[in-house]
């Protein structure tokens, strides 16, 4: 059995500037419009589409339901009347 070479990853900085965060935020708010959004434990998913999509919500966070635009609405489950 041959010895792997020892493997020294490189270290990169990334910066990213906030107009180029915001513009991330709003795409990514525009593409969770118009879904069927249902929480699973801690993903979200949506069950309309033909593909599986969804995104991840921290540990003590309820999908209370979906506003009048179809953006889903994300409350701490102490906060929620649910």
């Amino acid at each position: 059995m041959s010895k792997q070479p020892d493997f020294e990853p490189t270290k990169e900085q990334i910066s990213v500037s906030e107009d180029a965060i915001e513009q991330m935020w709003a795409d990514s708010k525009a593409s969770m419009q118009g879904h069927n959004w249902i929480q699973y434990g801690t993903q979200v998913r949506c069950d309309t589409c033909p593909f599986n999509h969804g995104f991840y919500i921290e540990p003590g966070k309820i999908l209370k339901g979906i506003d009048n635009q179809g953006y889903p609405i994300i409350d701490n489950i102490q906060n929620s009347d649910v």
